[in-house]
């Protein structure tokens, strides 16, 4: 099922800050194998004056690989947590939102502690939850726009480890955009049954122009 989300930010200036593309995922470790491109589209409407930027997501899945009771059990309640931690973004529920990370990330340790096999086949990881960048004050100032281009990894227990900008804007909006992903909350890649580290590419775009931006 595909869920339809909005972020708009209002002010004399508007930052429209988003994950804009996903380039081809590779694990890391293992046998460095490459996964399927992720799937989403982007739209940009115009609502009163603003712009908005809605993009696709998909729910976790259910199981569909072969799990013991224990592990059926344990992976209905990662994904109604993950589920609830991008809910609770969509909806601006703070309270629902530290309650679900918490509850998710004590989920995924307990599956690697407890060494469960994840009952899904092959994937990307997935971002549940992304913290908006600062859109700094000499960036706005000087009506700076573009995307920061990073390489993050995505570590095994949900988390971004290693970020690099591949692509930079300057003006401070480099060190917010890596702030900002060193929050995102991930369900991790899956290979073989198991949670990995994955690096991928991933753009967030900001917007300086107090009229919109069109991409």
């Amino acid at each position: 099922m595909k869920i339809a989300a909005s972020m708009v930010k209002s002010g004399s200036y508007l930052l429209c800050s988003l994950l804009v593309l996903v380039a081809a995922s590779a694990a890391v470790g293992a046998d460095g194998a490459s996964y399927q491109k992720e799937k989403g589209t982007t739209k940009t409407l115009t609502e009163g004056g603003a712009i908005v930027r809605i993009w696709e997501y998909n729910y976790i899945p259910e199981a569909t690989q072969p799990c013991t009771h224990e592990e059926s059990e344990w992976w209905k309640q990662t994904r109604n947590a993950g589920n609830g931690v991008f809910l609770a973004w969509k909806k601006g529920d703070q309270k629902l939102m530290a309650e679900s990370k918490e509850r998710f990330l004590l989920l995924l340790n307990e599956g690697r502690r407890r060494e469960y096999r994840v009952p899904v086949e092959d994937r990307p990881s997935q971002i549940l939850f992304h913290a908006e960048p600062d859109y700094s004050y000499i960036a706005q100032k000087n009506k700076i726009s573009g995307t920061v281009w990073v390489s993050v990894e995505v570590t095994a227990d949900g988390g971004a480890g290693d970020v690099k900008v591949v692509e930079g804007l300057g003006w401070g909006l480099d060190q917010n955009a890596i702030r900002a992903l060193r929050q995102c909350i991930f369900l991790p890649a899956v290979k073989d049954g198991t949670f990995v580290a994955e690096r991928k590419k991933l753009g967030i775009f900001f917007c300086g122009q107090p009229s919109g931006c069109q991409r």
